[in-house]
C-alpha cells in the first residue's frame, strides 16, 4: 500500500523574516510547503497547483494589487471546505 502524500500548504507572506521560519516549521512538521511573497505570486501558484494545495496560510496584507482576502477567495472558489488561516502583523485600527 502506498503511504498517503503529505499535505501541501501554500504560505503567502511578504515578510521573509516571518515567512521563512513558518515554512521551516511546517516542513519540520511533515508538510510540503509552497511559498509566495505577494498576492500575485500566490494566485499564480494556486492556478498552477490548484489540486495539490490542501490548505492556505495567508497574510491579510500583501504587496501588489492582490491582498490575502482575495487569495483566500480564489482558493475557496475551488476548495470551499479546505482550511484557510489568516494572519496579520498589523494592529486593528
Amino acid at each position: 500500500m502506498t503511504p498517503p502524500r503529505p499535505q501541501t500548504v501554500l504560505v503567502a507572506e511578504a515578510d521573509a523574516s516571518l515567512r521563512e521560519p513558518l515554512v521551516r516549521a511546517l516542513e519540520d512538521a511533515g508538510y510540503r510547503v509552497v511559498a509566495a511573497a505577494s498576492g500575485d505570486d500566490a494566485i499564480d501558484i494556486l492556478w498552477r497547483h490548484r489540486e495539490r494545495i490542501d490548505w492556505l496560510f495567508t497574510a491579510v496584507r500583501l504587496p501588489g494589487a492582490v491582498d490575502g482576502w482575495r487569495v483566500a477567495e480564489e482558493f475557496r472558489f475551488s476548495h470551499p471546505l479546505r482550511p484557510v488561516v489568516y494572519a496579520t502583523a498589523q494592529a486593528p485600527e
